[in-house]
């Protein structure tokens, strides 16, 4: 099914569900999505779909930081709730193990420039990675 149709609906369940939260993040995602097809004149590819969905976290996650450094807990709660809703339609991302035995079958090694081995792993696994976690695993064995 794609993407647009299971929004679609997982939105009319929510909306039989009465549960608000859920359908106003899915109005969130499809507006975002059907945003980018109008600025694209055409038809988004998987790719260009699970783009516009980690935008939409990426922003959920600044919203997370910044209400955690203001001590609001009403907003930190929601916002994780949110992000969760996020996720369940992202593809799973890679772990630690999965990104340390990726870099190492490329032949990357202890000492390798930090810039061309977070490249590489983003260029192969597009959508697959997040950048912060990559950054941070590759710091933590390849630095």
């Amino acid at each position: 099914m794609k993407l647009n149709q299971r929004l679609m609906s997982d939105m009319k369940e929510a909306m039989k569900n009465k549960d608000a939260l859920k359908k106003g993040v899915l109005t969130l995602l499809r507006a975002g999505l059907s945003a980018a097809e109008k600025e694209k004149k055409e038809v988004l590819v998987e790719a260009e779909e699970v783009a516009v969905l980690q935008r939409e976290l990426k922003q959920n996650r600044q919203t997370l930081s910044e209400a955690e450094k203001a001590g609001r807990a009403d907003i930190e709660k929601v916002t994780r709730q949110k992000i969760a809703i996020i996720e369940a339609y992202l593809p799973k991302m890679m772990n630690e193990e999965e990104i340390v035995s990726f870099l190492e079958s490329k032949g990357a090694k202890k000492g390798d420039h930090i810039g061309k081995i977070t490249g590489m792993l983003m260029k192969e696994n597009k959508g697959k990675v997040d950048g912060a976690f990559a950054k941070e695993v590759i710091q933590k064995h390849f630095a």
